[in-house]
This record gives C-alpha cells, structure tokens and sequence, in this order.
C-alpha cells in the first residue's frame, strides 16, 4: 500500500514539475500584496497612479526525459568486451573432479489396490 501511494505521489510531481507552476505576485510600492497560482494576482488599486506592478514566474523543468541512441558509445564498447570475455571464461573454465554427490531418495511405493480404492470412494453419512 506504501508503495503504490509513493509511485502515485512521484508519477503526479513528475507531472507538475514538467507541465511547469506559473506564480503571478502583486507589489504595490514593492510592498507584496498578493500572490497567485495558474492565474493573475488581484490587484489592490485600479493601477492608474503607477505604483502597481506585477511579476510572473514560471518554475518548470527543461529537461528532455527520452533516451538518447547510443549516449555513450565507451560504455557499450566496454559491455561488450565484458560480456565477451565472461562468456570465454564460462565454456572454457576448467572442470573439476571434486563434485558433491547428491543422494536422491527412492519414491514410496505405489499404493495397493485396496489403498487406491478407499482414496477415491465417497462415503455417505
């Protein structure tokens, strides 16, 4: 239950921070008055005398999230001479004589015929 509500709260702040926050703030006489979210801050005077200026700030993310081909072409050189060099050492490791033996036990016998029978009856009371 934790887990799920943490992915849904990441995938939703991964949706805000990317669709981005417009923040619009009201100053009167570099006195802030008002501060707004998605929308334009209420002024406090009709804004004839010239005191009144508004500022609009918009918090967003400029990062791209799709992957690039081949970023770094380095590490994938590097892969593969790894993998390359794991593979060579599993199909030529040498083989060892000592090796554990492992006892498997018998199965039981199969049940007789009287057994088999009075597993599968019914018996109604």
């Amino acid at each position: 239950m934790i887990r799920k509500t943490a992915h849904i709260a990441l995938s939703l702040l991964l949706l805000i921070s990317t669709a981005g926050i417009s923040m619009t703030r009201h100053y009167c006489s570099d006195i802030l008055i008002s501060v707004s979210v998605y929308s334009e801050a209420e002024p406090c005077c009709d804004g004839e005398n010239g005191c009144c200026n508004n500022e609009t700030e918009i918090y967003q993310i400029q990062d791209d999230f799709a992957a690039g081909e081949y970023q770094n072409i380095e590490q994938i050189r590097d892969f593969s001479i790894l993998y390359t060099l794991s593979l060579v050492q599993f199909y030529f490791e040498p083989v060892s004589d000592s090796y554990t033996d492992y006892h498997i036990p018998e199965p039981p016998p199969p049940p007789s015929q009287r057994e088999f029978l009075s597993q599968i009856q019914t018996y109604l009371c």
